[in-house]
């Protein structure tokens, strides 16, 4: 099963080795979407490690446990971005920028389950015909 993160999951992850097992043995494959990657690059840097050195740091973290990047949706999409927002409104999800992205590049990845801690995330997951579930880090 291919699982999807968010940012918000993907940073507990890097917090906890315990939590990321659990993950792994439910999914083959875990992606996230390249804003998330940035995000998690930001995040990192709060760590006050050498900023040459931050992205280093989660690109080997992400090969060590196998999260791999999804394709960025095609720049001409805009038209379906802004259908699927409309699609979660008439729904009554909030879902706008970048969620709506992740969630269609997810999509177009073939991800089967969304894990994220935003409930109109999992909700437009949802819409989007992908499972999805809250996630608790172990601390």
């Amino acid at each position: 099963m291919k699982i999807g993160i968010d940012t918000n999951i993907f940073i507990g992850l890097f917090e906890s080795a315990e939590s990321l097992n659990h993950i792994k043995k439910e999914g083959d494959k875990i992606f996230t979407y390249p804003k998330c990657l940035w995000e998690m690059v930001k995040y990192v840097k709060t760590l006050h490690l050498k900023d040459e050195y931050t992205e280093g740091v989660v690109m080997s973290f992400m090969k060590k446990n196998g999260i791999f990047l999804t394709q960025n949706i095609e720049e001409d999409s805009e038209n379906e971005v802004k259908a699927f927002e409309e699609k979660c409104r008439k729904a009554g999800i909030d879902c706008h920028y970048p969620d709506s992205e992740i969630v269609l590049a997810f999509k177009q990845e073939g991800i089967e389950k969304v894990y994220s801690n935003d409930v109109n995330f999992r909700k437009a997951a949802e819409v989007a015909g992908m499972k999805a579930a809250r996630f608790e880090i172990e601390e």
